[in-house]
């Protein structure tokens, strides 16, 4: 047995639900439940037993479960302890992002990633996209690192960089996200056209006309923002508040914190037209071993989407 159908096991009884696994795993489901078969055979046991309410667990499962946490638990102290012998691996990270909920994912990567490598440490701000460009051209420190995470309008190939590099990891859409007591709640699809006619609460890292989604939606009419908040609680609250109608990129969709909690009272729908943005980083030459590090934490780094 794996350690990553451990993981799968683990994130299936948090999660509750095979479908929302799934999303936070990036696998399909006939993926998550052929695994979960296998351990099954392999144990020779039924762990767990699904319904309308979701999944529970039998009582193999529980001591499967018990055994699976206790394992990866010393698995992560393993890495760790290997992690803080590797040479190179520390040194401060300073880390500039563009867009406003990058930063509330942040703490959540950067927690995981300092639990194994505690002697890097990090420093995340928000800038505008030639406030990274910036940052990571001015003159180099000893032992500090810089690397910029960038939202962009698709395609990124329309972009110019100078010496830095830009390194895309995903492509996605958006989502509108909205009251569930807003009119437009019932809708299966909706169009940009018709969401411009509504009020638009927006996040941003910098000028609220600056931002991605604000340069994206002026493609198709002109966004009446009523709020520009770099809260993810206001911004939320606003919406549920029916102050106005979100935009989210789909890559904060993936069921994990902060957004699985903001997002339960909201109704999320999608759009008809394919209003893309892409997400990388930017760095100045070549990645080290600490910004590398850091790179395969995002979960982006797993789900992938451009050629």
């Amino acid at each position: 047995m794996k350690l990553d159908q451990l993981e799968i096991f683990l994130e299936v009884t948090r999660a509750g639900s095979f479908s929302q696994a799934s999303r936070s795993l990036h696998i399909t489901q006939q993926a998550l439940s052929a695994c979960l078969r296998q351990m099954e055979a392999d144990v020779g046991a039924i762990l767990l037993v699904r319904s309308a309410k979701g999944v529970s667990l039998t009582a193999a499962g529980m001591e499967f479960r018990a055994f699976a946490t206790s394992v990866l638990a010393q698995y992560r102290d393993l890495k760790k302890n290997i992690g803080t012998a590797c040479p190179g691996i520390g040194g401060l990270l300073q880390v500039y992002v563009n867009s406003t909920f990058y930063l509330e994912r942040l703490f959540y990567i950067v927690e995981r990633m300092c639990g194994q490598y505690p002697d890097i440490k990090v420093t995340t701000s928000a800038r505008s996209h030639a406030g990274i460009c910036e940052c990571l051209e001015a003159p180099s420190e000893p032992n500090v690192h810089r690397i910029g995470l960038l939202n962009l309008p698709a395609p990124a190939s329309d972009y110019h960089f100078g010496k830095l590099g830009f390194h895309p990891l995903v492509d996605a859409g958006y989502h509108a996200c909205m009251s569930r007591s807003h009119p437009l709640a019932g809708q299966r699809r909706l169009s940009i056209k018709r969401l411009l006619r509504e009020p638009v609460v927006i996040a941003l890292a910098d000028q609220s006309d600056t931002t991605t989604l604000y340069r994206l939606l002026r493609r198709y009419g002109t966004p009446n923002i009523v709020l520009a908040t770099t809260s993810l609680n206001v911004w939320r609250h606003s919406i549920a508040s029916n102050l106005g109608i979100g935009f989210l990129h789909d890559i904060f969709l993936d069921g994990s914190e902060p957004f699985r909690t903001s997002l339960k009272d909201l109704i999320k729908i999608p759009l008809v037209e394919d209003m893309k943005a892409v997400t990388g980083y930017l760095v100045n030459g070549v990645p080290g071993p600490v910004i590398e590090t850091f790179i395969s934490f995002l979960p982006e780094t797993g789900n992938r989407k451009l050629p």
